[in-house]
């Protein structure tokens, strides 16, 4: 997944829906994220839970976000399933695909509330 261009398709699916400002980001390398945070976004960068002590922490912060970005990896999307059962009206932005294989993509079962963004590479997308 092309971070940079994910991220930026999300937002623009955010600002369709949402007037919200605000990011919450949930990372187990913050650090990162506040590096490249720029590249990233342009809202405005609030980090989970700044005394967390694990992994739960994460988590939890992830299942309470009333509008969450997803990554592609099983930790978000088990946390926006597990957010879905608290709060079902949620807006979730989610990748399309969560794993690149030799002959493709593959693609996860998501809630049909979920708004997908196609994160494929974009060297892999072919034009019409």
């Amino acid at each position: 997944m092309h971070v940079p261009d994910y991220f930026g398709q999300a937002e623009r699916v955010l600002s369709e829906h949402s007037d919200s400002q605000s990011a919450l980001f949930v990372s187990d390398d913050i650090s990162w994220c506040h590096s490249h945070k720029g590249e990233l976004t342009t809202l405005t960068f609030a980090e989970a839970a700044p005394d967390r002590f694990d992994m739960f922490d994460d988590l939890a912060a992830l299942a309470a976000t009333g509008i969450v970005v997803l990554s592609n990896s099983t930790f978000a999307y088990w946390g926006g399933l597990i957010g879905d059962l608290l709060s079902p009206d949620r807006l979730v932005v989610a990748p399309r695909f969560h794993s690149r294989l030799p002959n493709g993509y593959l693609e996860w079962p998501h809630p049909q509330h979920w708004v997908l963004v196609d994160n494929r590479f974009r060297s892999d997308v072919k034009s019409p």
